[in-house]
């Protein structure tokens, strides 16, 4: 009858009963103090079902392998995690497996168990005993229920989940795409898990530069929303700008710009400021892919603006903007304006407690592209090379990447440092000539490379073995070099318009 105030008072009642009476229904007696319990915790008292769970425990002390006392053991987890007090949860709940796995073997309860020890684990923030629950509870769920089920896919997707967030993205991959073709085979078409599933699969393949595929992901997504959602769900939009963004990267701009302008008519609709000045941010580079860098800046200035009324002048989204409207000025070839504005982005960077080493990376080598345009070489080197460093531990291969060597390696020919010049440029070739895609994307590239492949007396040598990583030989040997400067770096100018006119990934 919803009336909370009479029926704690007759639980109280009830358990003075149990507390005072001996009962012979013992597995009555603790179901009743469960049931006492659980009123607490549906009103949110966690701190008051405790004493009574424990109580419970007291009965079942000559009883150690009862399912009621695992039952017992579960509730207190339940309780302590509501609580954030993950330890004392981790304890009961592996309290509970320990009875439910003697008792009942491979079952649901044992599944239920280890999902919920996986799950907390993951809020404790680790990862390795996170992964090893979740996969007991996917080895077991699989001899439950068999591998083709979607218990199954769905312990996939949060294995995925794990493994993407620890880095591990080749494996997150595999247990989505796994998890996907269950979810397929076993789903209506339209259903929003396979969406979202697509989405997840999408975002790697972005992480990976490979456009096409993250394209064709998001795209199937979309259509699957669009037939089962409200026009304005937010997941909606932002499959929108998922697609606007996938769209720009596959080169189709007009797409691009109709998707996006969607997702910011929706946000703005809905108030929602912080996702404004994404989709703004996007649109921005939009126009700068199609080489208006007036309609850019523009779109750059009111994001900064919108960015400092709504989030705060020290929001990293700040960092963020300032690193594209400092690459716009480096684009124009104004890299003194370029330069304060790429700085002022690395200072927020570098003041926050999370290191987002891809954000680093975009910063160290756009403005180690400045210093060099500006003849500053030796810092040039420096962040070229850190720029490197980053690149060569994440094994990334991309269009900066080569270009980053190919500088270098004219430094280190500036500096008659011939031998340096010739392995870096060496690897530079085996980066670009590596990739189709680069290749396809960026001809223009090749005919550079090959010039430095002939100047440095390579074209008919074997190329030495690519070094475990590039830095070792990029900036150690800089200072030496310095007395032996030639006067003049030759830099063809053709060449410094293709630098400026990159679209490096903000």
């Amino acid at each position: 009858r919803d009336d909370m105030d009479g029926s704690l008072d007759a639980f109280d009642l009830a358990l003075k009963e149990i507390r005072d009476v001996p009962r012979m229904e013992f597995d009555r007696a603790i179901q009743d103090l469960r049931s006492i319990a659980s009123v607490s915790m549906r009103l949110g008292d966690y701190v008051g079902a405790i004493p009574i769970l424990d109580k419970g425990l007291d009965l079942t002390e000559n009883r150690p392998y009862s399912l009621a006392r695992a039952s017992l053991f579960s509730d207190l987890g339940l309780c302590e995690s509501k609580q954030g007090d993950y330890q004392e949860s981790t304890y009961h709940y592996e309290q509970a497996l320990k009875i439910r796995r003697k008792k009942l073997g491979d079952s649901e309860l044992v599944i239920e168990t280890l999902m919920k020890l996986g799950e907390i684990y993951k809020m404790m923030e680790k990862p390795d005993d996170s992964l090893s629950f979740y996969n007991d509870a996917l080895e077991v769920t699989e001899k439950t229920y068999g591998e083709d089920n979607e218990r199954v896919a769905s312990l996939l997707y949060l294995l995925g989940d794990i493994k993407e967030s620890t880095k591990e993205t080749m494996e997150a991959l595999a247990n989505f795409e796994e998890c996907l073709e269950i979810r397929r085979r076993n789903l209506e078409i339209t259903s929003l898990l396979i969406a979202e599933t697509l989405e997840r699969i999408g975002s790697i393949y972005t992480e990976q530069e490979n456009s096409a595929r993250a394209y064709s992901c998001f795209t199937e997504a979309l259509d699957i929303r669009q037939a089962s959602s409200d026009p304005n769900d937010p997941a909606l939009v932002e499959s929108f700008f998922r697609i606007g963004v996938a769209a720009r990267k596959q080169g189709d701009c007009e797409r691009s710009l109709h998707f996006l302008l969607d997702a910011l008519r929706i946000r703005e609709k809905h108030d929602q400021q912080r996702e404004m000045c994404e989709t703004l941010l996007e649109i921005g580079h939009v126009h700068r892919e199609l080489a208006d860098s007036e309609s850019a800046r523009g779109c750059y200035e009111k994001c900064l603006e919108m960015v400092h009324e709504f989030c705060g002048k020290s929001d990293i989204m700040t960092a963020d903007v300032l690193l594209a409207l400092g690459q716009i000025h480096r684009s124009n070839g104004d890299t003194v304006q370029a330069l304060k504005f790429l700085n002022e982005a690395l200072s927020l960077r570098t003041n926050v407690s999370t290191r987002d080493e891809t954000k680093l990376a975009t910063l160290y080598w756009s403005i180690g592209m400045a210093k060099f345009e500006s003849e500053n070489f030796e810092l040039a080197m420096k962040y070229l090379g850190d720029f490197v460093k980053i690149q060569d531990a994440k094994k990334v291969r991309n269009v900066e990447y080569v270009v980053a060597l190919q500088c270098i390696g004219d430094m280190h020919q500036h500096f008659d440092n011939s031998d340096s010049a010739r392995t870096t440029w060496s690897a530079s070739f085996r980066a670009y000539s590596s990739s189709k895609d680069m290749v396809s994307r960026y001809p223009e590239l090749g005919p550079m490379i090959d010039r430095r492949q002939v100047s440095g007396g390579e074209e008919n040598e074997a190329l030495p073995p690519e070094p475990e990583t590039m830095l070792q030989m990029l900036v150690g040997q800089l200072s030496e070099e310095v007395n032996n400067r030639k006067e003049e770096l030759d830099r063809d100018p053709a060449e410094m318009a293709f630098y400026r006119s990159i679209f490096l990934e903000d």
